[in-house]
């Protein structure tokens, strides 16, 4: 075993516990116990190779996903997520029945101001998606440079490009939550991802 695919192995295991623990709430280790069943369930459901017909797919179904209902392809096998579906259930049902804390309401999560900085420079480092798409609904012609959109067209919005531009963030390579003000109330068009309109 050379030392890239040993690292691989060790990396893989470390973010499974990060979110094991995070999301689900479990502690594992899953480098020494690997017949764990959330550890075996995750290797399965994550388990595919990249290769460039697989990325070709991504993006064709990405940008038509119309295609994908008309040949009803899908890219991940519910039956392999469902088991992480069942645990998420099994969790909330535990929590309400043991009554665990107060509500978290969205009037008290509003209030926490710091970690709405924090979730939102999270979400500006590492966005969830790649890229935003818009079409617009009719013929548009752009006032600034006289671009002509046609209806229905797909335009791509490159959001890692954009949260990485200096111009939009000052230093955007660090982690600064204080870049925002304690309400969170100022966002610049660079991390506007989950603001314009709907998805």
């Amino acid at each position: 075993m050379n030392i890239n695919t040993l690292l691989l192995q060790v990396l893989g295991h470390y973010t499974l516990e990060v979110i094991a623990n995070s999301a689900f709430g479990m502690k594992l280790d899953s480098h020494s116990n690997q017949t764990n069943e959330f550890v075996t369930r995750a290797s399965q459901a994550f388990k595919m190779s990249v290769n460039l017909p697989l990325l070709l797919m991504f993006y064709i179904f990405g940008m038509f996903p119309f295609l994908m209902k008309l040949i009803k392809i899908k890219l991940f096998s519910s039956e392999r997520f469902s088991y992480f579906k069942d645990v998420c259930a099994n969790m909330m049902k535990s929590r309400r029945e043991s009554g665990v804390g107060p509500e978290p309401t969205l009037d008290v999560v509003s209030k926490l101001d710091y970690l709405n900085c924090v979730i939102s420079e999270s979400l500006r480092l590492y966005p969830p998606a790649i890229r935003l798409e818009r079409s617009p609904v009719e013929d548009y012609v752009m006032t600034d440079t006289g671009i002509k959109l046609p209806k229905n067209c797909v335009i791509v919005i490159p959001i890692y490009a954009m949260h990485y531009d200096p111009s939009n963030f000052e230093d955007p390579y660090k982690f600064d939550p204080e870049r925002y003000p304690t309400t969170c109330s100022h966002f610049t068009l660079g991390n506007h991802m989950f603001r314009l309109s709907d998805r």
